[in-house]
């Protein structure tokens, strides 16, 4: 099957949906914990290409210390005007969805845990009053958000497992979620840098409309719609405001910041069409399916038997070229069982065939020297094998075909913009990495024994439900 040819790995800089299971650590982040108790919980880092900033140019301690006001590019240079479109007028449509993810050995970013309680409430009461586990930015990240967006989750493990098998399960989510709450707000930091007030205002302006949207959709109550959302997403209208606002605000980045640098040059397609084609990616391979009716002889040693099974045999393949429903005759004149019970259809496991993958190769010349929808001449088997008789039917063919540079050139914009976009999102990450504190062990240790502690606390409840 064509394939696009694979490209260098992705940097990840995506927003999680509170809806999603699965997460990427940010920008590469892996994040090691051990609790007092002794259990572990770790994402291991991957390696990665060392860091090269976006302006060549560019010095290197104007990279590892780039100026703090205003937005900025990779290379430390301050970003100009841009526009919604590209160099050549068009927009570039490249679905952030696509963004992929690979991991480093940076440490996990974070502020340091504050130890005074926070609450935050809304008129809904979804929210309840927990302490802060850290901040990004002096946004923070509060406990009760954590385990409440895997509370059914660990509410059906606590009813499965053991106290200490449960635990460990149990730091490896809470350690998940804490990842992706603090890559939230790092990207929501690094949007924020890169974009303009006006943008981010835009932005709002955009949620405010997804809101009231929101609203009407559940009965124009605002009572309802916070309901929906407690109950779809297990988090406050507000809170999913905001992971609105903040994926708002990643496509403006990327269509302002990150689009208009990422298209590939002509020279780039042509010299990746050509390692393609080298390598087989824009070839579609031959493969054919055809139906089948089976007739054989009762005897193969009795020279009568074999006469009345290929006599039969001629029967059934001229009325098949007659017109008669080939399904119909091989359902009721098949002598092979699995034919007969799927019409003469081959098995799904086996279908489509590529040349040469039939066990009885004298069947297969004949079904590609057939058109499609055509009967075959009537196969019998070669000297020497068991003497079979067949009646072929082809039901689809496609030759081997080798597509053109036009028949694959949107493939190849999008597959070498996405990794000039990858590329580019991690140099920003990067950098906006060193702008935020950095959390020792003991305070992320700190962190996470905040949220297992509750979550301890509520075991045993969750067992008895």
């Amino acid at each position: 099957m064509m394939s696009v040819p694979s490209l260098p790995p992705s940097a990840a800089c995506l927003l999680r949906p509170r809806v999603a299971s699965a997460y990427v650590l940010l920008g590469g982040v892996g994040l090691c914990v051990t609790l007092s108790a002794g259990v572990a919980g770790c994402a291991q880092p991957l390696d990665r290409p060392a860091y090269r900033g976006f302006d060549d140019s560019a010095p290197s301690d104007e990279v590892a210390n780039p100026p703090l006001d205003g937005p900025v590019s990779p290379g430390g240079t301050e970003l100009p005007p841009q526009s919604d479109a590209t160099s050549d007028g068009e927009p570039m449509v490249i679905l952030a969805s696509d963004l992929g993810g690979e991991s480093t050995d940076a440490p996990i970013v974070l502020d340091p845990p504050t130890t005074s309680d926070a609450s935050t409430t809304d008129s809904s009461g979804y929210r309840t009053v927990g302490g802060v586990l850290g901040e990004v930015n002096g946004r923070p990240i509060f406990t009760d958000a954590v385990i409440a967006a895997h509370r059914n989750q660990l509410r059906g493990l606590a009813k499965e497992l053991d106290q200490t098998t449960f635990e460990r399960a149990a730091i490896g989510i809470i350690a998940d979620e804490l990842r992706a709450r603090m890559r939230e707000l790092m990207e929501l930091s690094l949007y924020e840098r890169h974009t303009r007030p006006e943008e981010q205002v835009l932005a709002r302006n955009i949620t405010s409309l997804w809101r009231m949207r929101f609203i009407t959709d559940h009965g124009g109550s605002e009572a309802a719609a916070r309901q929906a959302a407690y109950d779809e997403y297990r988090i406050s209208l507000e809170e999913l405001g905001e992971d609105q606002y903040r994926q708002n605000l990643q496509r403006l980045f990327l269509q302002k910041r990150v689009f208009p640098k990422v298209r590939p040059s002509a020279a780039e397609l042509r010299t990746a069409y050509t390692e393609g084609l080298a390598r087989g990616a824009f070839t579609t391979d031959a493969e054919i399916e055809f139906s089948l009716i089976e007739i054989r002889p009762e005897s193969a040693a009795d020279p009568t038997s074999v006469a009345e099974a290929q006599a039969r045999a001629e029967s059934i393949h001229a009325r098949a070229r007659a017109g008669e429903d080939f399904a119909d005759l091989a359902s009721k004149h098949n002598d092979d069982p699995g034919y007969a019970s799927r019409a003469g259809r081959l098995s799904d496991f086996i279908l489509p065939l590529r040349p040469g993958a039939f066990a009885v190769p004298e069947v297969e010349q004949a079904a590609w020297e057939t058109e499609v929808n055509g009967i075959a001449p009537l196969v019998r088997t070669a000297d020497g094998k068991p003497i079979l008789f067949y009646i072929v039917k082809v039901e689809r063919k496609q030759n081997q075909t080798v597509h053109s540079f036009e028949d694959v050139q949107d493939q190849l914009v999008a597959a070498l913009a996405k990794a000039k976009q990858d590329t580019l999102i991690q140099s920003f990450l990067e950098i906006e990495q060193q702008r935020v504190e950095t959390p020792s062990v003991d305070q992320q240790n700190q962190m996470l024994g905040m949220a297992m502690e509750i979550v301890t606390q509520n075991y045993n409840a969750w067992r008895a439900e």
